[in-house]
């Protein structure tokens, strides 16, 4: 069976039978064209190792059709669209340094603002880790040229599970999520915890990888219909000044996707991948919508 990701709300068929998708994507059995879906760059964070994340200005380029300027990840010397996944385990203890390569200026942090400011200070918030406010710090402001490291010490009961994480500056958390700085976060039982038998095979021997659906409004937000909120030009232009240009480049002569509105999701960074699923077997699908607006 063949899943292909399409852009915008719609249903999973099966053999003619219907149901909705509550992704905001079009998941259709489908013997089409389309890449299988790529696997996101992991690395995994345990035994106190510290994972250096810088964050920096870098081109993305999506499956040929649209190229643009953003604020990125670079962990562990890769910069990676979507930003890589981290995976964590239960009793251990992480390491995130951040260190903002950023070349905007510094910025005057003012008590209560919450409006669009400070495009170039960033931060890092976690959904999902039951740990210390303390380490998951919302409050955290690393000004370009500064740094700070995250330590997050998992509890040893922490379940499992599939999480994200995103940059988290309040006065630019959407110009800096939408534009690339988020990523899937997994976490792995306690080596002594011990699946029931019926998941384990599902765990242990994962078919299909961590699907991260990356949110790109990079058209006009008046072509989008009843999708007329903030594009991610919208956004850039919000800021005076405009440290990092957005450079859009589309491809020539390919119509802007989803039907011309320039709208659209981005699944593991491809545009329409497929999944394949085996006909009669279980198969885990982790999803995690790091989008924005809605």
């Amino acid at each position: 069976l063949k899943l292909q990701f399409l852009y915008f709300i719609g249903y999973i068929a099966f053999n003619g039978c219907k149901m909705r998708s509550v992704f905001g994507l079009l998941l259709l059995c489908s013997l089409g064209e389309g890449v299988p879906v790529p696997r996101v760059r992991e690395v995994t964070c345990t035994g106190r190792k510290t994972i250096l994340m810088e964050v920096e200005e870098g081109n993305v380029a999506v499956d040929g059709v649209v190229q643009f300027q953003s604020r990125v990840y670079r962990v562990d010397g890769e910069i990676t669209f979507p930003a890589a996944t981290i995976r964590m385990q239960a009793g251990e203890v992480c390491n995130l340094r951040v260190v903002n390569k950023l070349k905007g200026p510094q910025c005057t942090m003012v008590d209560g603002q919450n409006g669009f400011h400070c495009p170039d200070i960033t931060s890092l918030h976690t959904h999902g880790l039951h740990v210390s406010p303390q380490e998951d710090n919302i409050d955290t402001h690393i000004q370009p040229g500064q740094e700070h490291t995250y330590t997050y010490t998992v509890p040893g009961d922490h379940l499992m599970g599939t999480h994200w994480y995103h940059a988290h500056h309040h006065g630019s958390t959407s110009l800096q999520a939408l534009g690339g700085l988020a990523g899937i976060l997994l976490t792995d039982p306690a080596p002594s915890y011990k699946l029931p038998r019926d998941l384990r095979r599902l765990y242990r021997k994962e078919k299909v990888p961590p699907l991260i659906l990356n949110y790109l409004a990079l058209g006009d937000a008046e072509a989008g219909g009843f999708w007329d909120f903030f594009t991610h030009k919208d956004l850039v232009e919000e800021y005076d000044p405009v440290t990092v240009p957005l450079n859009l480049k589309w491809a020539r002569g390919r119509p802007l996707p989803n039907n011309g509105t320039g709208i659209f999701y981005v699944v593991n960074g491809a545009m329409a991948p497929k999944v394949m699923l085996a006909d009669g077997d279980a198969t885990l699908l982790r999803m995690v919508h790091a989008g924005d607006g809605f």
